[in-house]
């Protein structure tokens, strides 16, 4: 598990498809899929429903956007603090 993926799983989660958070992400399509799938095989459960529209989060994918924020920002915060220095 790694910031990435989380950052691809809120940026997924935004925006509602893969494809659109390939686009903002600057990834392929397949990429993003491929994170998302990763990041579900480690947590255990799905995070998405995907639907012929879109991606659709579940009860799991709910529960996981605010601790999953929390992680990218404190990165986002460190590296910033270092940089500072």
């Amino acid at each position: 598990m790694n910031t990435e993926q989380f950052r691809t799983f809120l940026v997924a989660a935004e925006e509602g498809t893969a494809t659109g958070a390939a686009t903002r992400l600057g990834r392929s399509q397949s990429a993003v899929s491929r994170e998302l799938a990763a990041l579900e095989e480690i947590l255990g459960v799905p995070l998405f429903r995907r639907r012929p529209r879109g991606l659709e989060l579940t009860a799991a994918g709910r529960a996981m956007l605010s601790p999953a924020q929390d992680v990218v920002d404190a990165v986002d915060a460190m590296f910033k603090a270092v940089a500072d220095m």
